[in-house]
């Protein structure tokens, strides 16, 4: 499926904020790709892409796509696109609780989909999760799921509704 190119354009000024060039090359990068637009899509940022959960955590086979056949767009990080204030904070916040770091971005991500859109209890996620990834260290995923769930109360149970992927770059919305 083609994604629209605003969706791409978005996604590398969303890279662009964040200060991360993309090397489709580096295995930490494609997983810093990931995990960041799921969770800047969790926060309110409209994409289209679609994730599922993978055993690295949620995994979107279009952005895949994406940045393996414009893989100089988004190394070099230049688009027109213009994120809203809402968009850039939402960078600005995931990029400060997580450093661009590929390890907590996958174990966020991947309670995010746990919580959000399996809708398991916090509980019950952070127990999934503390399972699922467990070659990380536990102090690792004590620190962290307590931390995603207290700094992004936004972050809002989203019924599963698919995005009118047709409409371009806009506002965050208010979950």
């Amino acid at each position: 499926m083609t994604m629209p190119a605003s969706d791409r354009s978005k996604v590398i000024a969303c890279f662009r904020e964040a200060g991360f060039r993309m090397d489709k090359n580096r295995f930490e990068h494609r997983l810093i790709a990931q995990k960041l637009i799921y969770l800047l899509k969790l926060k309110g940022v409209a994409f289209c892409y679609s994730f599922h959960l993978y055993v690295r955590g949620p995994y979107s086979p279009d952005l895949a796509r994406e940045y393996y056949q414009h893989a100089d767009e988004f190394s070099r990080c230049e688009t027109e696109c213009t994120l809203f204030s809402a968009e850039a904070d939402a960078v600005a916040g995931l990029t400060s609780l997580f450093d661009k770091s590929p390890s907590l971005l996958e174990i966020g991500a991947t309670y995010g989909y746990l919580a959000y859109e399996l809708h398991h209890p916090p509980e019950q996620a952070y127990r999934t999760v503390r399972r699922m990834k467990s070659f990380y260290p536990v102090d690792a995923l004590d620190d962290l799921l307590p931390r995603v769930e207290r700094l992004h109360p936004p972050m809002k149970r989203r019924r599963r509704s698919k995005p009118n992927c047709r409409s371009g770059s806009g506002p965050v919305s208010g979950r």
